[in-house]
């Protein structure tokens, strides 16, 4: 891990106190996303054509190659996304090309120790959606996916897929820009939330209020000067009301700059923070919270970078999931809820934790080979966040 000394602005506003200076990882990937854990950080990427998780630390140290997990083994993933489900576990969705650019996809459900519970094809050779940058949805309602339309005589339109339990299920046609969009739920009415860009070249991004059947209740139009606004990729609640992170630019390229902003209840813009000034070189932006700080990522020159920003408050609650009844802690699935892997050897060290992977994970399976004596070397450090993810035995 690399701090790069840039010079870095002060700020000190409402919602956002002070800015950290840049950390690049150091390997070579994109789609960078980085998930809460109640000691660090859940780290996903795209390297080597595939997906990739590794834990690391609080502040984004002990990224170790030989200690990644390889969660995809489609040998020409481009791109991907991936949310944490109620239930403590994650629905990965990726994009993939065999005639044309990206006209095939795949889904894939963990469980919380990242065991495989299933996969499947969602669609090859099908130019009716742009599977790329897709926005994926894991909410006590529904799993699935948010394709945008494709393009030409064959382009369909925006689409809601449900992928619940390893097949497709229905699909609802949206009114939305689904490619670089991202979703939320709203607790309080159990309503989804939708957020793009308002069209090519808008300095507007649109928030989206569907129901259970993906009926559209409400859209507010969101105003953000200061450039073209553009991939609005994650969108969660903080305290009475929420935060965004998406880029701007200026030019006609698909990169920008990272900003990261926060809005009230209502959508209504309360602050926001420049997050990068790298000539607009910079995409696919994410973050994560933990308490008072909020981990942006994103990546530039085929290189996953970060940076924290420190909130003025912490929004009345520590940033973690809430994956059950029954939890010690925000990060947990509940007691009895049959975590093989949820011991107190795997935070802290101690001793050996060992979690065997389910018939039929990838990491189970000839492909996970794949990993060879370099997963071995990493299955005996101790797990960071607190977790300990499936490993090969």
């Amino acid at each position: 891990m690399t701090l790069l000394l840039l010079l870095v602005p002060a700020f000190a506003g409402e919602v956002f106190a002070s800015i950290d200076p840049e950390i690049t990882q150091g390997m070579g990937g994109t789609w960078a996303r980085y998930h809460a854990t109640e000691a660090g950080y859940w780290f996903f990427q795209v390297a080597g054509s595939d997906g990739w998780m590794e834990d690391v630390a609080e502040d984004l140290s002990g990224y170790d190659d030989r200690a990644r997990i390889q969660l995809t083994h489609v040998a020409n993933l481009q791109d991907t996304q991936v949310e944490r489900c109620p239930d403590g576990g994650w629905l990965l969705i990726g994009s993939y090309t065999i005639d044309s650019f990206d006209d095939s996809s795949a889904a894939w459900r963990f469980e919380e120790d990242f065991t495989e519970r299933w996969h499947f094809t969602i669609a090859e050779r099908d130019p009716s959606h742009k599977h790329n940058d897709m926005v994926v949805v894991c909410t006590p309602l529904t799993e699935g996916v948010i394709f945008d339309g494709g393009e030409g005589s064959s382009g369909g339109q925006p689409e809601f897929i449900e992928v619940t339990g390893g097949e497709l299920g229905k699909s609802y046609p949206l009114q939305v820009g689904a490619q670089g969009a991202s979703a939320a739920f709203r607790e309080e009415d159990s309503m989804t939330l939708v957020v793009d860009a308002n069209g090519a070249g808008s300095e507007e991004v649109r928030v989206h209020v569907f129901d259970a059947e993906w009926n559209e209740t409400d859209k507010v139009i969101v105003p953000l000067s200061g450039g073209k606004a553009k991939w609005p990729q994650r969108f969660q609640p903080y305290g009475d009301g929420w935060l965004l992170t998406y880029l701007t630019n200026t030019g006609a390229g698909p990169d920008g700059d990272i900003w990261l902003a926060a809005l009230d209840a209502d959508f209504n813009l309360i602050e926001r923070i420049q997050v990068t000034d790298n000539g607009e070189n910079d995409n696919r932006p994410w973050f994560a919270r933990r308490g008072s700080s909020v981990v942006v990522s994103y990546d530039r020159n085929v290189q996953p970078r970060a940076t924290f920003v420190r909130l003025a408050d912490a929004g009345g609650d520590d940033g973690l999931p809430d994956t059950g009844e029954g939890a010690d802690d925000g990060d947990d699935t509940g007691e009895g809820g049959g975590d093989s892997a949820d011991t107190a050897d795997g935070v802290g060290g101690g001793g050996d934790v060992e979690c065997l992977c389910a018939a039929g994970s990838p990491l189970a399976s000839g492909a996970g080979i794949l990993l060879g004596a370099a997963a071995v070397l990493g299955a005996r450090r101790p797990s960071r966040s607190g977790r300990t993810p499936c490993r090969p035995t």
